[in-house]
């Protein structure tokens, strides 16, 4: 037993004495533990970030019924001229699910976005329409839809200017120039390539 209180002495002796070194090793412990616990969380804010990122490119990628949209696309569109009525026609609602708007006089074929344009999305009242107005107002009422040919005449110049970031795919035309119609099957008109389109 006396060998046992002198083996014990003499580590607290040497606890005693190291004292120093042990308080050395717990701070370098504890900053090291704090260095794990930093890297641990920005670990964990990156992997939820990366995660945020995938659902979003994920979600963008796909239509709500979770059907892959970079394939369904219908094969890109002649120009062509048409009027209010015919632009009714590309609502989305038909078999190839074509969706058209037109901005400004301009027909734009907005089928890749039709999660957006589509029936249910945010700007679903544009489908088959003229959605100049709206566009121009930064509106979704459909109190600025017009079933009619809407020459944009009351609206000022910083209104006019609108983004176009679709495939210019023809020329809105007023009923009274209904007798220059032209088909897809006609040979595409010269000034329908005046269409200023940054596709992106």
């Amino acid at each position: 037993m006396v060998e046992n209180i002198s083996t014990f002495s003499m580590l607290f002796s040497i606890l005693r004495c190291g004292s120093g070194y042990f308080k050395k090793s717990l701070s370098v412990l504890e900053s090291a533990g704090m260095f794990w616990l930093i890297f641990a969380g920005i670990l964990a804010v990156i992997m939820l970030l990366a995660a945020f990122d995938f659902n979003r490119f994920r979600i963008k990628w796909t239509s709500k019924d979770g059907r892959q949209l970079s394939g369904d696309c219908p094969p890109p569109m002649k120009r062509r001229y048409m009027t209010v009525e015919q632009l009714r026609q590309y609502d989305g609602t038909d078999a190839d699910g074509r969706i058209c708007i037109a901005v400004n006089g301009d027909i734009y074929d907005v089928t890749r976005k039709r999660e957006l344009y589509g029936q249910g999305g945010p700007y679903g009242l544009f489908a088959g329409r003229d959605a100049s107005r709206c566009l121009a107002k930064f509106s979704t009422e459909m109190v600025h839809i017009k079933d009619t040919y809407d020459d944009l005449a009351d609206l000022t110049l910083s209104e006019i200017n609108s983004l176009q970031m679709y495939p210019c795919v023809g020329k809105l035309l007023s009923s009274s120039d209904q007798a220059d119609f032209r088909t897809d099957d006609e040979e595409e008109d010269s000034s329908l390539s005046d269409c200023d389109v940054d596709d992106q």
